[in-house]
């Protein structure tokens, strides 16, 4: 599949989550949408000097291309003989950031002083919360460049 017809595919099946996207189509979207997220984002300026109109435009973009970016991950995942549910693994490190955040919340509402021991807890927060988001991030990544599997092969989803 060619790039054009990648992205082309993506949008006209913009919340289609039944169906296989091909690990080209899949591959040829997402960089697709990180270099346009990533030029909309460079065109934001930063803190000091921002520019209102791209930083507008770039949270655009990147809601309007939520649903279709989760609708073809989800269909690349039936495309490798798994079911699309298995994407609910993202919200695992969502949970695990709320609760480092409730911990680092708790180390320094209980500290008297900052100091380094303070410091080493609060890395030690971050530290599982770090790990689940590499080990989920690793999962999708792998399950994403899967070969495609057949319906002879058991994928009951092609």
């Amino acid at each position: 599949m060619t790039p054009i017809n990648a992205v082309k595919s993506v949008f006209m099946n913009y919340a289609t989550f039944r169906g296989t996207a091909s690990r080209s189509e899949y591959w040829w979207w997402t960089l697709f949408a990180t270099i346009v997220g990533g030029v909309l984002n460079a065109l934001s300026g930063d803190l000091d000097n921002p520019n209102t109109a791209f930083s507008t435009l770039a949270l655009v973009w990147a809601v309007g291309i939520l649903i279709p970016g989760l609708a073809v991950t989800v269909r690349r995942f039936h495309d490798a003989g798994m079911s699309g549910k298995w994407l609910f693994t993202l919200l695992i490190p969502v949970v695990a950031v709320i609760a480092s955040i409730a911990e680092i919340v708790g180390i320094i509402s209980s500290a008297t002083e900052f100091n380094d021991d303070i410091v080493i807890s609060i890395a030690g927060a971050l530290v599982p919360t770090i790990l689940t988001a590499l080990a989920v991030g690793l999962f999708q990544l792998i399950v994403t460049l899967l070969p495609s599997k057949t319906a002879e092969q058991g994928n009951t989803h092609a």
